[in-house]
């Protein structure tokens, strides 16, 4: 499996340039935040920076896209984020805030309070089969069952229709 570094600026370049389509525009300012696994922030951030300042233009669903990042702010998943924030709040004078992390995954959806702004004592929740993954499979079922095989088929051979018998 590739590590999330590896394919950050592809993911963000996929997201910009959805963007710019649904938008309708070539050019895109825009301040951009990442994420990354707390060892991979360590050895990978400025190669993720790098590459995102390098490619300026590219092309998504044949529109030639220029993204024009403002800011590029790359941190550590979940708590990394929070404590970039708690800075920016103390700058602000407001130092004893609330935060709520929702850090929605493939497999799990976690969340991480932060009370007046100090670290939960015990470990953060973690609910099972609420993340991306098990959305989508719930979409997927809820618009074909499972052992229906007429979109399988539909796809498989290219039909540009399916027909479900009644």
């Amino acid at each position: 499996m590739l590590r999330k570094s590896t394919l950050a600026h592809l993911r963000i370049f996929g997201v910009a340039g959805e963007m710019a389509h649904r938008f309708q525009v070539s050019s895109l300012p825009i301040n951009l935040g990442v994420a990354l696994p707390f060892n991979e922030y360590l050895s990978d951030q400025h190669e993720v920076a790098r590459a995102l300042q390098e490619a300026h233009h590219f092309t998504y669903r044949g529109r030639d896209v220029e993204l024009l990042p403002q800011v590029i702010k790359i941190l550590p998943e979940g708590a990394g984020l929070v404590q970039w924030r708690k800075i920016q709040a103390a700058k602000q004078g407001e130092t004893n805030q609330t935060y709520v992390v929702v850090m929605v995954g493939y497999r799990d959806l976690t969340f991480l309070v932060l009370r007046q702004g100090k670290p939960p004592t015990g470990e953060p929740s973690s609910t099972v089969k609420l993340g991306y993954l098990e959305c989508l499979q719930s979409l997927a079922q809820g618009i074909c069952q499972p052992e229906s095989s007429y979109l399988l088929d539909a796809l498989l051979h290219g039909q540009g229709t399916v027909a479900f018998p009644d």
